[in-house]
């Protein structure tokens, strides 16, 4: 089955927000909010089982209703906006390199040793941090956003 909408929620006078997909998908996960409430991002998953039951997958971030980048992917991290909603980071777990991939703003960014899930955090408006394995070190980096 491939969902073409998406139910997002509904308001106490019974109005219904749905959210449509420009391309077929089979279920949408981790929806996100941006602090101020201006912003939506999703992860829309196509020729997957079910959520919580599908591992590799095409997945892809949408933004305010706009598709990013196509990710032939085990996962993707939870979807991480900044405090002042201008920004959205996610990792991506690639089945090929078996390492996360840092995205920043829809683009791939630079990052130091694999990145642990669930560690990326905006500090401020001006960069960002997480958590990195390097062989048997765990290091916190701080990244200024560029």
């Amino acid at each position: 089955m491939l969902l073409r909408g998406l139910v997002v929620g509904a308001s106490a006078d019974g109005a219904v927000t749905t959210l449509t997909s420009p391309y077929p998908i089979d279920y949408a996960e981790g929806l996100s909010f941006s602090p101020d409430n201006r912003h939506l991002a999703f992860v829309s998953v196509k020729e997957g089982l079910w959520p919580g039951a599908t591992i590799r997958a095409h997945r892809r971030v949408s933004l305010d209703g706009q598709p990013g980048s196509d990710y032939d992917a085990l996962g993707l991290s939870e979807l991480v906006f900044s405090g002042d909603s201008n920004h959205l980071a996610y990792l991506v777990h690639d089945p090929g390199n078996k390492k996360h991939s840092l995205v920043l703003d829809c683009r791939e960014a630079k990052h130091s040793g694999e990145i642990l899930y669930g560690s990326l955090k905006f500090n401020d408006t001006s960069g960002f941090v997480y958590v990195a394995r390097e062989g048997r070190r765990y290091l916190r980096v701080t990244q200024p956003i560029q």
